[in-house]
């Protein structure tokens, strides 16, 4: 999904690529760094993540540790199984000695992966070649 995400004919808030954010942590950060690049969607919990893919249009989805490594790749296999977003970017970003869950993430079907805590220009790089 490396096409171009820009709506023709729509407003400039419109024309924003959708970004899901799972995650309670980095809330402040991350909406510094993506603030006017992406219309930014945020959710806690595999249920408020499912329910926003199932309702909006959204570009990538950024997943983070969330409580536990597990309960994020919980989220990842979630997405995965549903057949209609199954091919939409999932970017992980954690701790980069975290390398167990990477692999465990990769192997689950993440896209790619930021390291965290986040570097603006090499977050907004990344997003914006996954959308």
């Amino acid at each position: 999904m490396t096409a171009s995400l820009a709506r023709s004919g729509a407003s400039p808030a419109e024309s924003l690529p959708s970004l899901l954010v799972v995650d309670h942590h980095s809330r402040d950060d991350l909406t510094r760094i993506v603030a006017g690049h992406f219309d930014i969607h945020w959710a806690e919990d595999e249920t408020t993540a499912l329910h926003i893919l199932q309702t909006s249009t959204i570009d990538a989805v950024l997943l983070g540790s969330i409580e536990t490594t597990a309960a994020s790749l919980e989220i990842l296999d979630a997405i995965r199984r549903q057949p209609a977003i199954r091919d939409l970017p999932i970017i992980l970003y954690a701790n980069s000695s975290d390398e167990s869950y990477l692999i465990e993430g990769f192997a689950r079907g993440a896209s790619d992966y930021l390291p965290y805590p986040l570097h603006d220009g090499l977050a907004l790089a990344r997003l914006h070649v996954r959308q």
